[in-house]
């Protein structure tokens, strides 16, 4: 018997479909609701650059640091995020000494682990868990200011 020789298909002619143009890139229009999305997961205590990573409806690092800059609604609520994701900070630091306690990770990885949990609280919330400073006097001796204007050199 011979060999057979394979069947040739017909090429499919593709119909054009009118659909509506692709946007394409990420948005530079400020939207509320996106930015409430980004700021709801920000509390949750996920890390801002990997956020708007995750979903091409959300701006580049760029356009959002634009979005809160140029808009106090959409500033105050990140800063209220940042404060949020502080106190997640203070779950994590419980948790890690509670696996100290039951003996899941030695002493010291928990203390740099707690340490480096309460520098990031810091940095997200400093008026709560940043460190504070007070200058002070006494009733007899207070603190003096004095203005330097000028340097005389001789």
């Amino acid at each position: 018997m011979a060999p057979k020789k394979p069947i040739k298909k017909k090429p499919t002619v593709k119909k054009p479909v009118n659909k509506p143009p692709v946007k394409r890139g990420r948005p530079s229009e400020a939207s509320v609701d996106i930015f409430k999305e980004i700021c709801a997961r920000v509390s949750d205590g996920e890390d801002i650059i990997k956020i708007l990573k995750s979903d091409d409806r959300f701006p580049c690092w760029g356009t959002f640091c634009n979005w809160k800059r140029n808009d106090k609604e959409l500033s105050a609520l990140y800063a209220h995020a940042r404060e949020d994701k502080a106190e997640t900070f203070e779950h994590k630091i419980n948790s890690v000494i509670n696996n100290l306690q039951q003996g899941l990770i030695d002493s010291n990885s928990a203390k740099v682990v707690i340490d480096t949990l309460k520098w990031q609280a810091s940095k997200s919330s400093p008026k709560q868990y940043g460190d504070s400073i007070k200058l002070s006097g006494d009733k007899d001796n207070p603190i003096q200011i004095e203005q330097i204007t000028g340097m005389k050199i001789d």
